[in-house]
């Protein structure tokens, strides 16, 4: 066989277990990026894209706290109406006068009547009410049953009581102030010194409010209210009553020009029950209740034989003597200038000015 004549031997390539699969060549993974890059010239676009987001979930939430600050408004605002006209129901409709219905009136300041355009609070009314039933739920010497119709009628006649009073308490407020009479807390406290050893209390504030609450169902400053009130009535004759005044005065002048006490008592004195015995009232103790506080504390400040300048109180004006000294007693006399009748004088007050009453006692 010729050399041209050589057939072509294909050489064949083994096989590979598995097959004759090449393994792909990777290709090359290109990065991802989350967004377009942020740089500072587009910063300022991305943050009102990430704010405008924000407030489709903002916007929403400030709805919802404004309906509720709305809801929440209308509750309190219902609830308010609601106990107006509750309170206005029970104080002015059904008149109660329980603790509740005053502690009502110590909270809103409803009036109770109106004194010549100046306004009387349902609280005063309702304080001076209170303790005259307690007294009478509590001490009735009469017998009478709060509760029975008979007690009704009691109860009743101490509203039209009470409510007189503040009215009456309005227009003594009224003048002092148009007169400037002012009433300080030194006279006050200097009052209830006086009380205290006149009752033999002592220095313990513990002992003065139990006998108030027992009693009235005070504290010491319903007392320290109460005297205020007292104080500015035993004002108003110091200043408008000047006859008696000038009586007082002209006694005194006479005293300290030699008269004798038996005759100025007997000349001058408004004490129908001594004016006729030289004045004596008899032996008397710094405990004696009959007496007012500041006569017993002037009458325990003189020696015997000594007369006193002019003293005030609530019955008018007093010179008083002691005649004797016998123990921790003394036998006292006085020559008494009445003033006129600070009640009388402040109802006929009353009358010529407008008064509107804002209940009616039935």
């Amino acid at each position: 066989m010729s050399a041209k004549s050589k057939k072509k031997i294909s050489i064949k390539k083994p096989k590979i277990l598995g097959g004759n699969k090449t393994k792909p060549v990777a290709k090359p993974v290109e990065e991802e990026t989350s967004g377009p890059r942020i740089t500072s010239d587009t910063v300022a676009e991305h943050r009102e894209e990430i704010l405008s987001g924000a407030r489709r979930f903002i916007y929403p939430l400030q709805q919802s706290r404004k309906k509720v600050v709305i809801i929440s408004s209308l509750i309190i605002l219902t609830v308010l109406i609601g106990s107006i006209v509750f309170s206005s129901l029970l104080l002015y409709r059904y008149q109660s006068t329980s603790n509740f219905a005053y502690r009502v009136s110590q909270i809103i300041p409803y009036p109770v009547a109106k004194v010549d355009g100046s306004y009387v609070e349902y609280e005063k009314y309702l304080f001076e009410l209170s303790y005259s039933l307690f007294y009478y739920s509590n001490y009735n010497q009469e017998g009478v049953d709060i509760e029975s119709s008979e007690g009704e009628q009691l109860v009743k006649q101490l509203q039209e009581q009470a409510l007189e009073k503040v009215k009456l308490d309005e227009m003594a407020r009224k003048l002092a102030e148009e007169n400037g009479i002012e009433v300080t807390d030194e006279q006050v406290d200097r009052q209830i010194e006086v009380i205290r050893n006149q009752g033999g209390i002592g220095d313990s504030d513990r002992s003065l409010s139990d006998i108030l609450r027992n009693s009235y169902n005070w504290d010491i400053d319903d007392l320290k209210r109460t005297i205020r009130l007292q104080l500015i009535r035993q004002s108003l004759p110091r200043l408008l009553d000047t006859e008696t005044i000038n009586d007082a005065d002209a006694a005194q002048q006479e005293l300290a020009a030699g008269a004798k006490f038996s005759d100025i008592a007997l000349k001058y004195s408004d004490d129908q029950l001594t004016k006729d015995a030289e004045g004596v009232i008899g032996l008397i103790s710094r405990t004696d209740t009959q007496l007012p506080p500041e006569f017993i504390e002037a009458a325990f400040s003189l020696e015997e034989g000594e007369t006193s300048d002019i003293v005030e109180s609530r019955f008018g004006l007093h010179i008083i003597k002691i005649n004797k000294v016998e123990g921790d007693e003394r036998e006292v006399a006085h020559v008494l200038f009445q003033y006129f009748d600070v009640e009388q004088f402040l109802r006929d007050e009353l009358e010529k000015v407008d008064v509107v009453n804002y209940i009616t006692i039935e």
